[in-house]
């Protein structure tokens, strides 16, 4: 959403190894500019819980068209990197998993809600 290049402008990362470009922390949500969608901190800051859980290679065996939701497991899926990660892997599509019992500075999740438009 930022372009071909993520600068430290835009989202709580690490903009190159052993670089000292981010906060060092989290940081708290609209510290940076929304995205086109007009969300805040999608990618960088923390890690965000997503509510599936994680299979190694669901992606390659799920169906095409309406997916089933994965199978309980001992892990959930995170996104979006987090402030101590660099820009390859402070993206929403970049995926990583947790004991969904694990604590650290680097977790959190976002709260839902439905939207639907009126009839």
């Amino acid at each position: 959403p930022y372009g071909q290049t993520l600068s430290p402008r835009f989202a709580n990362f690490k903009a190159a190894a052993n670089a000292r470009t981010n906060l060092g922390r989290p940081t708290t949500v609209r510290s940076y500019a929304p995205n086109a969608f007009r969300l805040y901190e999608m990618i960088g800051n923390v890690w965000e819980w997503c509510g599936d859980w994680f299979h190694e290679n669901y992606y390659n065996l799920m169906r095409r068209v309406d997916p089933l939701p994965p199978e309980v497991s001992d892990r959930r899926n995170a996104r979006g990197g987090t402030y101590n990660l660099e820009a390859r892997r402070v993206r929403s599509a970049d995926r990583s998993s947790f004991d969904p019992t694990q604590r650290d500075l680097d977790r959190g999740f976002r709260v839902l809600l439905e939207w639907l438009p009126n009839k």
